[in-house]
């Protein structure tokens, strides 16, 4: 007996079921649809921005809430920098608008961003929403988590 059609049929199978293998999510991919999925549940809404990491651009998610602030609330927004700088907001934290929080409520954002994980690296707050911009690695933050952060950020700036 001859192993060639034994050979073809065995090709012919790993033709028509490699590509569908292929297309098959990742255990990243499923976890962050997960994560994105209870974050929409609890209301959150997800939305990817680029970031600039140092030499190089990332992609990151930010989370945002809705919140109903001041009318006069300004938009402002931090990003976390590699380096430490003089004119940077408490070391690392870069100023990304004109417009900033007012100076009396510094001492509660220096005490939120001490408490927040290096996965976060964007806040950003206007009249309508608080967000940050969070790497979603593999660690112990969860949607409650940013949620809890989202809302004591609402409360700093309000």
């Amino acid at each position: 007996m001859s192993f060639w059609p034994i050979l073809l049929i065995g090709l012919a199978i790993a033709m028509a079921v490699g590509p569908i293998m292929l297309m098959q999510p990742s255990n990243r991919d499923k976890r962050l649809a997960n994560l994105r999925q209870k974050a929409a549940l609890a209301g959150l809404h997800v939305r990817m921005s680029n970031y600039d990491k140092g030499d190089q651009k990332i992609t990151v998610a930010v989370y945002s809430c809705n919140v109903n602030l001041p009318k006069n609330t300004p938009s402002w927004s931090l990003l976390r920098r590699s380096y430490r700088h003089e004119i940077h907001f408490y070391g690392v934290w870069e100023w990304q608008t004109d417009k900033r929080l007012e100076s009396k409520k510094f001492d509660d954002l220096r005490g939120f961003l001490d408490k927040i994980s290096n996965d976060i690296v964007g806040i950003e707050v206007n009249e309508k929403s608080v967000s940050l911009w969070w790497k979603e690695n593999p660690s112990e933050i969860t949607v409650e988590y940013i949620k809890d952060l989202l809302e004591e950020l609402a409360a700093i700036a309000g």
